[in-house]
């Protein structure tokens, strides 16, 4: 292992581990969940920036490959089938099934030949994974979660709190870019999701999210939307996936009936709601996967109705025209990034006023695309 220490050029002065400055194979580690893979996407940019003749493939979960498969940045994709395994590991009979899958993908994994991998997932998963498939450098956060810094061979210290709400998650990552041996440069331009986009007067609804401490009152989706459609002329679709049914229906139950209302709740794949996201006008939402969908895309204005998580640490990918409502500053305990209020309030979700987000909601329609 290379020892050498070095002061490298990134967000804030750390002493970290160069490991060489001719890669030309990068293997990128982040496996789900929807969000936290868009999230890595700008990675792509600051790599070829950094790397311009590199050859970078993505280790990623079966559910999440959907959204980068065919990016322009992307030369090769290896599919995990984690979650599939996992069940099939109940079944004792399976697992030779899950035995000859695995070495499948590692086989996969090694035939591309990478000088280095980086895991920008820190958990136990992605970096035991990773440590299978041999890739001989494999770089990851000294602080990684679950005891996952063990399978690295060089971690990558951080002078901030890895959690801190002021600190974007993408300067992180620049830390870990740095760790391959060159000053890390910025991307000359965003690494959107392999779309084309193109304009409808649409604003899709994203209410659900895995965490209940994120969810907005049903009330006041109920209050806003009204307004909407009372203010404005645009039509309205409801997405999320199948378990996200009751609470959309719970929203569209309170709603005046209108033709200008999609329920799309549970019916759209991953590639269909890209498409849907694309012709997007405007996408609302809390801190959830579509947000960071439409963000990835750049082309919908967004509203993120931020509580516990931080906005200005986990933003949605990309540019263009944003705002968000957050709790941060103004309550104590936010961000407090916990799926369940420990106060049982949830008032950092519910202190957002319909009628202000409602003026977000008019200012975006009217900036052109």
């Amino acid at each position: 292992m290379d020892s050498l220490i070095n002061t490298v050029n990134l967000p804030y002065n750390t002493n970290i581990v160069r490991i060489g400055k001719k890669l030309m194979r990068i293997l990128i580690v982040r496996l789900s969940a929807l969000g936290d893979v868009l999230q890595t996407l700008p990675v792509l940019g600051i790599l070829k920036a950094t790397y311009p003749d590199s050859q970078i493939g993505w280790l990623v979960e079966a559910d999440a490959a959907p959204l980068i498969e065919g990016h322009a940045l992307i030369d090769q994709i290896h599919i995990s089938q984690r979650k599939r395994w996992s069940r099939l590991l109940l079944k004792p009979w399976c697992w030779g099934v899950v035995l000859s899958e695995f070495q499948a993908l590692r086989r996969d994994i090694q035939r591309a030949h990478y000088d280095a991998a980086i895991d920008f997932q820190g958990l136990l998963k992605s970096a035991l994974t990773l440590f299978v498939t041999a890739v001989p450098k494999r770089i990851g956060f000294a602080c990684a979660r679950e005891g996952a810094s063990v399978f690295y061979t060089h971690r990558v210290p951080l002078a901030k709190d890895f959690f801190d709400p002021a600190i974007p998650i993408l300067d992180h990552f620049k830390v870990l870019i740095g760790a391959l041996g060159k000053p890390v440069q910025e991307a000359l331009t965003p690494a959107p999701l392999p779309i084309t986009p193109h304009q409808k007067p649409l604003i899709v609804i994203a209410p659900a999210t895995l965490w209940n401490s994120k969810h907005w009152p049903v009330e006041n989706w109920i209050s806003l939307i009204e307004q909407v459609l009372q203010q404005t002329d645009v039509d309205i679709a409801f997405i999320g996936t199948s378990q996200d049914m009751a609470l959309n229906q719970s929203i569209l139950a309170g709603l005046t009936a209108s033709d200008r209302l999609l329920n799309l709740t549970g019916k759209t794949s991953l590639i269909e709601l890209q498409a849907l996201l694309q012709q997007a006008s405007l996408v609302i939402g809390p801190d959830s996967a579509p947000l960071h969908i439409a963000g990835a895309l750049g082309h919908a204005a967004l509203i993120g109705l931020y509580g516990p998580t931080g906005y200005r640490r986990s933003p949605p990918p990309g540019e263009g025209p944003r705002t968000f409502f957050s709790s941060e500053g103004t309550l104590p305990c936010q961000p407090c990034d916990k799926a369940l209020c420990p106060l049982g309030t949830t008032e950092c979700m519910t202190r957002i006023e319909p009628d202000t987000v409602l003026q977000e909601v008019l200012k975006a329609l009217t900036i052109p695309a």
